[in-house]
């Protein structure tokens, strides 16, 4: 599949601002036409722009409406005339309602006021934050899994305490490998996934994907982010075997840390995952990630569960709701 970006201004300077911001992200696989006309061939490959190997198709449209000789909404209009098509976005220098409203109802996937500076236009392409109603965002479980949570701690941070369901209505279900390829995919739904390494590595390869935020900006630092359950009874009735597994979480942490070329080989051996044993190593020795059987940064979840409702009591420490085994362990 190709990842090209197609990029439709008239106007010198915002062409000049989009491929500065596009360069500061990595970004080369982009081509540029100066009006309508020009839009319409190449999205139909006719005239100069027939040769796919050099004009491949985009799965990303960035649009400005006023244009020479045919209209940015008429270019829009004739993309959505054919099933699928590419990802539009309108970058326009109105912000009329009318317009706005306009490119929504003919099938715009999003409608941004072109910023003044590269800056900003880079910190626009970067982090987009204002996600709309049409929008829908990947988590494995809606509301109650740690992705989930973690987005509603983020909005409580930019928005105030309470407005943690700001997006509860943009998340749609899908587990990590579908969520990826449904993000890949300019005809799904799904915009944007609140993701794990490695999938969230793979998808970084694309250059239409990019980070909004990270667990560590939202947190403050590397957390658990997976945790081990049982019932009291079955820890209290197998102690050699709370014991045995415990060791083997801390054998494998230490192996992930002292020996992870080992450890990628093992994974990939069992997952089959489309990621090289090198991608893996340099996604697990990235900054951030950590690998430990001691809890860290889970009174942070705690209290975000007590504070929304999903848990009664407001535990006191992480002691609160492990098992001793672990309690001389220096955790958070």
């Amino acid at each position: 599949m190709s990842q090209t970006i197609l990029l439709v201004d008239d106007e010198e300077n915002d062409v000049f601002f989009m491929m500065e911001a596009f360069k500061r992200m990595g970004i080369s696989k982009c081509q540029v036409v100066h009006d309508g006309q020009q839009a319409v061939d190449y999205l139909s490959g006719t005239g100069r722009f027939a040769d796919r190997a050099q004009f491949p198709q985009p799965t990303l449209v960035l649009l400005d409406l006023k244009l020479p000789h045919v209209m940015g909404l008429e270019v829009l209009r004739r993309i959505r005339e054919r099933p699928g098509g590419p990802i539009v976005i309108i970058l326009s220098a109105s912000s009329d309602a009318t317009d706005i409203s306009t490119a929504y109802s003919i099938g715009a996937n999003a409608y941004l006021v072109k910023p003044s500076s590269v800056d900003e236009l880079y910190q626009l392409v970067k982090s987009i934050k204002d996600f709309g109603p049409d929008d829908r965002i990947a988590v494995p479980t809606i509301r109650a899994s740690m992705q989930a949570m973690m987005m509603g701690i983020a909005l409580e941070q930019a928005y105030g305490i309470g407005q943690h369901g700001r997006l509860d209505s943009n998340q749609v279900q899908l587990g990590h490998p579908d969520a990826l390829q449904a993000l890949l995919s300019p005809q799904h739904e799904v915009n944007s996934h609140f993701s794990i390494p490695p999938f969230q590595d793979i998808a970084m390869k694309s250059p239409l994907v990019h980070h909004v935020l990270t667990s560590t900006d939202v947190l403050g630092g590397p957390a658990s982010i997976t945790n081990a359950w049982s019932t009291q009874r079955f820890v209290e009735g197998n102690p050699i075997k709370i014991k045995a597994f415990i060791a083997a979480l801390d054998e494998a942490s230490d192996m992930v840390v002292n020996d992870t070329r080992a450890a990628a080989e093992i994974y990939l051996g069992v997952t089959k995952e489309k990621i090289t044993v090198d991608e893996l190593v340099a996604v697990i020795k990235q900054p951030g990630a950590i690998f430990s059987a001691t809890p860290q940064r889970s009174m942070l979840w705690a209290e975000y569960m007590h504070r929304i409702g999903l848990i009664k009591q407001k535990p006191a420490s992480w002691k609160d709701y492990s098992f001793p085994n672990i309690h001389d362990r220096n955790g958070s």
